[in-house]
This record gives structure tokens, C-alpha cells and sequence, in this order.
């Protein structure tokens, strides 16, 4: 899953190639007060005989880089970084001369190249790149039907775009489930031994919803009514039927592995399927009002 920008890594970095070589300005500390002891702040100035500390505006582009940097520190987890953001701002408590405050962002800058050059990170293909990009402008509209089948094409769209072309099967299948077990609930069907549609084989469920469409083939009245509903479920139970024997029975019982074209195709045929439903029913299921009227017998 992305979870990671170059574009924030690129700024940190920059920033601390900035400061470290750009010109800084200075503040004098005010005189001290009569009769003060000098204090341990006030040797620093004994080593390059200056009095002049950072002024404001550097302190406050100090706390930049520390929040850049600490974004990523976190991120990652880099703990020698985290270390140098904690000496770097506590050094910014106190007055700071102008060598202390460069070595700092010196010293943070070769901590986060130590911590990042242990670090590993994945680079989408851009093609696949753009395939998962695009899903939620795809799925969103269908994710507020399914949150739950948009939660698991998520995941077989990021292991599509990883490379890990069965798990993406596995995992859409699980999605098209969600959708499988609706259509059961919106046409109410009853399982043997009053089975929880949840715990229903695919074969058991795709068999009541037949009969169901069956019946409404048989004995509903010819008309408009009809034909939308027989359209709508004589076409989902095609789609489950190819996905039951295409990809879930086979992947379910480790008999096949698929590549990457075979990955995709299920991810655009299982968003199709779902589309479709979403415009129908929810994972909240009631019963359609299709307007069927039965024949007596």
C-alpha cells in the first residue's frame, strides 16, 4: 500500500542543504544584568570571541527542518534520527552561535542518510502505478454500497500492483463474496438446516439464487418488470458462476497460480459485477421492488 511520497524526503533534504550552506543573521544577547555570574551559556562565546547568537528567524527555520525531518523520523521509525531531532531541539531552547547551529543540521543530515540507506522501499511499476491510483475514483461510488468489498479490491489492487497476481485473486474474490451473499439476502433464500448465508458454499448460494430467477422467469408476468429483473440476476449469476470456476474454487484450493494480465482481468470483471449491484441493493439488503406480478397457478 502507498504510504510514502519522495516528494517529502526530496524537501527535507533540501532543507537541510539549504540552511546548512545559506547566510544566517544574528541577534545580540542584551548586556547582562549587574552583579550576574557568568553562566555556562555565556562561555560559548568565549571560543570564536563573538557575542552575536542566531536571531529568531533562523531559530524558527530550524524548527521547519525539525518538523520535516520528524515527519519522516516517524514515518520510518529511524532512530538515530530521532535521537538528532531531540538534541536539536533542545539546542534551540538556548541562545545558539551560528557554527553550532550548521553542525546540528549537518549532523541531523548524515543521521537520516545512515537511517534511510538501512531502509527498503518498494517502487510501483508506473503502469501498475496508474491502475492503483485510479481506484478510488473507481470504487468509491460502489464503497458506499460495499465498504467492506471496497476494502478487500483495495488490497488486491495493491498486491496487483506488487506483483502478487494470486493474492490479488484471493483477495477480489473475497470482494465479489460481498456481493455474492447480498444478491442471497435480497432474494431472502433459506440455505439447508437454516446454514447463515455466511457460512454458505458458493455452489450452495449461486443454486437458491437459480431457483430464484428460475421462478421469476417461469411464473412472473410478461412485462417491463420482468425483463429488469431477469436482466439483472441472470446477469450476476453468469458473473459468479465464471468467478467461481475461473478463479475462486482454483485459487481457494491451491490448484492454479495466475499471472498478471489473469490479475487484472478479474480485478476489471469483479468491479463490473459489483457496479452493477451497488446500483440495486447494498450489504444492507432489501428486497427490490421491481413491481413482478405472478402468474396464479
Amino acid at each position: 500500500m502507498i504510504n510514502f511520497h519522495l516528494v517529502d524526503l526530496m524537501h527535507a533534504l533540501w532543507m537541510l542543504d539549504f540552511y546548512e550552506k545559506g547566510s544566517v543573521t544574528h541577534a545580540e544577547l542584551p548586556p547582562l544584568p549587574p552583579g550576574r555570574q557568568t553562566g555556562l551559556l555565556d562561555l560559548a562565546t568565549l571560543g570564536g570571541g563573538k557575542s552575536h547568537y542566531l536571531s529568531q528567524i533562523n531559530i524558527d527555520n530550524g524548527k521547519e527542518i525539525i518538523a520535516a525531518v520528524a515527519k519522516i523520523a516517524k514515518q520510518f521509525d529511524l532512530e538515530t534520527t530521532k535521537h538528532r531531532l531531540d538534541h536539536f531541539e533542545m539546542a534551540l531552547r538556548f541562545p545558539i552561535t551560528e557554527t553550532d547551529y550548521k553542525n546540528e543540521i549537518k549532523v541531523l543530515r548524515d543521521a537520516l542518510k545512515h537511517d534511510l540507506a538501512r531502509s527498503h522501499f518498494y517502487h510501483y511499476p508506473q503502469s501498475k502505478l496508474e491502475v492503483l491510483m485510479k481506484f478510488y475514483k473507481q470504487w468509491n461510488p460502489i464503497g458506499k454500497a460495499f465498504p467492506a468489498a471496497q476494502s478487500e479490491a483495495l488490497v488486491a489492487t495493491d498486491c496487483y500492483a506488487l506483483g502478487h497476481n494470486t493474492a490479488c485473486i484471493f483477495h477480489i474474490m473475497r470482494a465479489a463474496e460481498h456481493g455474492l451473499r447480498a444478491l442471497a439476502r435480497e432474494r431472502q433464500i433459506k440455505l439447508p438446516k437454516n446454514k447463515p448465508i455466511e457460512w454458505g458454499m458458493w455452489q450452495e448460494i449461486i443454486g437458491e439464487l437459480n431457483k430464484e430467477a428460475t421462478k421469476i422467469g417461469l411464473k412472473a408476468a410478461a412485462g417491463a418488470a420482468k425483463d429488469n429483473a431477469l436482466s439483472f440476476y441472470s446477469g450476476a449469476l453468469s458473473d459468479l458462476n465464471a468467478f467461481k470456476d475461473e478463479y475462486r474454487n482454483q485459487v481457494m484450493h491451491a490448484r492454479k497460480d495466475y499471472d498478471e494480465h489473469q490479475a487484472l482481468r478479474a480485478l476489471v470483471k469483479v468491479h463490473a459485477f459489483m457496479e452493477r449491484l451497488a446500483e440495486k441493493i447494498t450489504d444492507k439488503s432489501h428486497k427490490i421492488r421491481w413491481g413482478l406480478k405472478f402468474k396464479s397457478s
